[in-house]
């Protein structure tokens, strides 16, 4: 079942079907409420810094933007960047210091992209969790000189400064 949402949701995305062109027109006042929703949401937050510059990197689209290049890369310019990210796909909760000089969990436990990050910058340090801000917390006492935050564009919350990735997609949906 989840193999067949899944594909569908790729076709939808990418090569939508006229069914579904037809349901993102029915759905599409839900989807002015939904947008509605998190504008008043995010005027009414009051985003707070925690002592440590935090830069984020969003998308605007469902995968493939180059987030993940894009964070990389900026890391390789700090002394000692912390990586913050939720983890999708791991087997654990809560946060986790997936590493910190020595990479300290497997990848059940960070999900594979904190692992890719893990393995790719030896001089990052690279946490997972779903409260990001527990996890900057964690980095500034850890020492850290910045914090990346892959696909933070939603925590309004945090001070931070954003990086937006948009890519063009075939479905105008």
């Amino acid at each position: 079942m989840k193999r067949f949402f899944a594909r569908w949701g790729e076709g939808y995305l990418y090569h939508p079907s006229l069914l579904q062109k037809l349901l993102s027109l029915l759905l599409l006042p839900l989807s002015g409420l939904y947008c509605l929703a998190a504008y008043l949401r995010y005027r009414r937050s009051v985003p707070l810094y925690y002592g440590i510059p935090v830069v984020s990197v969003g998308n605007l689209s469902v995968g493939g933007s180059g987030k993940t290049p894009l964070v990389i890369e900026l890391a390789r310019h700090f002394s000692k960047p912390a990586i913050v990210l939720r983890g999708y796909g791991r087997k654990s909760r809560g946060m986790v210091v997936v590493k910190d000089r020595d990479i300290l969990c497997d990848i059940a436990a960070s999900g594979d992209e904190a692992m890719l990050y893990a393995t790719s910058l030896p001089h990052a340090v690279v946490i997972v969790s779903e409260i990001r801000e527990r996890a900057i917390a964690e980095a500034k006492a850890i020492g850290c000189d910045i914090v990346l935050l892959d696909d933070g564009y939603g925590k309004h919350t945090i001070d931070k400064l954003d990086l937006i990735i948009d890519v063009q997609t075939p479905n105008p949906f």
